[in-house]
């Protein structure tokens, strides 16, 4: 099981601290039997005769609240012995109980609490590892249920509540899980555990700001990435995010610095890359972005989505300059067409290495030609000019002799499995003609790690085809490309 899904913990054998020095409840003939079973229990080793000692001080305790009802003693007892029955659930009622008639006992009973809590959420745990997320459900609520001073048994109700579309509840079991992570409870960790807390309180601000954004919320999902980041303002992941949700809210003035402010960043990692390239190109800074996804293409060099990316920012920048040659001269107009040249050779390179991956791609064969127009316009070479036209042509020539066109290209991952989306257009080829393309999978240095060979029967001429498949996807299939088949 991938993602932000908990681990099992191990059952910490915890004891009570000090006795409270307030008077606590007696002890009669009842709770004198539990107590010498609860410590044979304790002694013994052998797991069905733990057992017997467990039953036969449950057995006293129910004979105790029988005849001794408000005596929390009887309770506190009873709720340890089911913990030691695995009675979890009975375990909690017995010490709410016991806590509700003599309210100090909550220092006895929150180590016991603990060892059940940890019981259910690896019971949950493992139920989620078995596929059956509504037993997980039940188990891990009963575990927040019976102790609330962990938040890994609601960081995973969490998630597994907006999987299934329940967002209220998700909500509120975050906000329940950062409630947690931000207490008393966070006091006293170790550097080990603190790692792991904080870690934790990222994911859950991460996951319920995502929660809030999308559910049309963007102003509160804005603040709740500030306030973490007045805790942790080196956190790059929440600086991205906080500026994709600025984005999405209109307020691209105010992401654009924060999105340049992470770009100068030399331990940005791909997604982080990827995802403030874009919020840069919203904000209409194209030569930002484009560096922002030149970065992302050195970390994934096959990866069709920052090749795309980098080439339409790159595009737009070119766009941009080309206006503000308007009424420029001398050095000022060599100076935008010098780096016009640069930007127009870049697209060029781009648009090929996008046609290796993607050969039947329109707009990746339109931007080869329009780079190689423009090069040839801003060279004064005449001869190198010509050579650029007869280039623009070559390619026009290559796309007009193709069958058909493929866009819409969508890879889908589902565990060992990859779903392939997409659009074939027939061009030339006879109706009813069999359209042929292999599917390949790239690992990170390029190479194929799995194939798939998808066919559609070809429409009318202009007419459009859509296409699915499923294909292995091993570990390690990061990119994709295709190829025609003839």
């Amino acid at each position: 099981m991938k993602g932000y899904w908990g681990s099992l913990l191990v059952l910490a054998v915890i004891l009570p601290g000090p006795a409270s020095a307030q008077k606590k409840p007696g002890n009669n003939k009842d709770t004198r039997s539990a107590e010498v079973y609860l410590d044979g229990a304790s002694k013994e080793q052998v797991l069905v005769d733990k057992q017997k000692f467990f039953k036969q001080a449950l057995e006293a305790t129910l004979r105790g609240a029988q005849t001794d009802p408000d005596n929390a003693r009887v309770w506190l007892l009873m709720g340890r012995s089911q913990v030691g029955l695995n009675n979890l659930a009975a375990a909690d009622s017995a010490f709410d109980k016991a806590e509700q008639l003599y309210p100090p006992y909550k220092t006895e009973t929150e180590p016991y609490r603990t060892n059940a809590w940890i019981g259910l959420y690896n019971q949950g745990i493992a139920a989620l590892q078995a596929g059956n997320n509504a037993e997980a459900i039940s188990l891990m609520e009963q575990a927040n249920s019976v102790y609330q001073g962990r938040p890994e048994a609601l960081t995973t109700l969490a998630q597994l509540y907006q999987q299934q579309g329940e967002l209220p509840k998700a909500e509120q079991a975050f906000r329940g899980a950062l409630a947690i992570l931000r207490g008393e409870a966070r006091k006293g960790l170790n550097a080990e555990q603190e790692a792991k807390w904080t870690a934790n309180e990222q994911e859950s601000v991460l996951r319920l700001a995502g929660l809030l954004a999308e559910t049309n919320r963007a102003e509160e999902a804005i603040s709740l990435y500030q306030e973490f980041l007045q805790r942790h303002p080196d956190n790059v992941m929440a600086k991205t995010n906080l500026g994709v949700v600025m984005m999405r809210a209109g307020k691209a003035a105010e992401a654009a610095p924060l999105f340049n402010e992470l770009l100068d960043r030399p331990d940005l990692e791909g997604p982080a890359l990827f995802n403030i390239g874009v919020g840069l190109f919203r904000a209409n800074q194209y030569t930002q972005a484009s560096r922002a996804f030149e970065r992302a293409l050195k970390e994934s060099p096959y990866s069709f989505d920052a090749l795309y990316n980098l080439s339409q920012s790159i595009l737009a920048g070119t766009a941009e300059a080309e206006k503000l040659k308007a009424g420029k001269t001398g050095a000022e107009l060599t100076a935008i067409n010098d780096q016009l040249l640069k930007d127009y050779t870049r697209m060029g390179e781009l648009a090929e290495q996008l046609l290796q991956l993607h050969p039947a791609n329109n707009q990746a064969i339109m931007m080869l030609a329009h780079s190689q127009r423009s090069r040839g316009e801003l060279i004064s070479d005449q001869a190198k000019a010509d050579e650029w036209k007869q280039a623009v042509l070559k390619t026009l020539e290559q796309h007009d002799a193709w069958p058909f066109e493929v866009d819409g290209i969508q890879v889908i991952p589902s565990g060992t499995k990859a779903n392939i989306l997409g659009n074939i257009k027939n061009l030339k080829a006879a109706q009813g003609s069999p359209l042929k393309i292999r599917f390949i999978l790239l690992d990170q240095a390029g190479a194929s790690v799995s194939e798939q060979e998808i066919s559609v029967t070809a429409p009318a001429t202009g007419e459009i085809e859509r296409f699915t498949a499923d294909m292995p996807s091993p570990e390690g299939a990061v990119a994709w490309k295709y190829v025609i088949v003839k």
